[in-house]
């Protein structure tokens, strides 16, 4: 009888773990569905993302202004009434801040520091990467969100597509919406879903 029990709680076991897979990868392929839709990136939408990257600098430089530090020196002398008193000195030192790095790699490219501008998303560092770098970079706005179709020079074809991970885990979110930070590392991985 103990027998009989045990095996039946691993067969409930078994039949729950592949119905969260079904339902997982339904959900994975209806956000990555593509027949009959056009990828071809129009020429706004690439202006309004570069205006995006160009609004968060202006943001991050009006924010970040460099601190500045003054020191005053005041020298005395030992005999006030022989000497003349020496005039008071002021240094400024300038402190700037430390500049902050995301980490980018994609397949067939080589690994890229990305200066961090406060507000990023994994979409704005690469559109950043692919102005100050010269990589080619092509997505497809759907209703949920953008996708990537091209980075560098392998495009998302057949079964193949470009999957975001952040700091070695799968993103859980879309490009745009997923909020990069000094320090991750955004990686593009060219993957096929079969």
């Amino acid at each position: 009888m103990e027998r009989g029990m045990r095996l039946f709680k691993e067969y409930w076991l078994y039949c729950l773990a592949i119905i969260l897979m079904l339902a997982f990868l339904a959900i994975y392929l209806n956000q990555n569905k593509v027949l009959g839709e056009n990828t071809e990136t129009t020429s706004g939408e690439v202006v309004a993302a570069e205006e995006e990257v160009k609004s968060n600098k202006e943001k991050a430089m009006t924010q970040e202004e460099p601190k500045i530090a003054k020191e005053e020196t005041k020298e005395t002398s030992a005999s006030p009434t022989t000497e003349k008193p020496k005039r008071v000195e002021e240094t400024e030192k300038v402190v700037t801040p430390a500049k902050k790095y995301i980490t980018f790699r994609a397949d067939g490219l080589p690994e890229y520091a990305v200066e961090y501008i406060e507000g990023d998303t994994a979409f704005t560092v690469m559109l950043r990467l692919a102005a100050t770098k010269n990589v080619t970079v092509g997505y497809k706005q759907y209703d949920f969100g953008k996708m990537v179709t091209q980075i560098g020079d392998k495009k998302a074809e057949d079964t193949y597509y470009w999957a975001l991970y952040v700091n070695g885990g799968y993103a859980i979110v879309g490009v745009e919406d997923l909020a990069a930070n000094d320090g991750d590392v955004i990686e593009w991985r060219y993957e096929s879903w079969m």
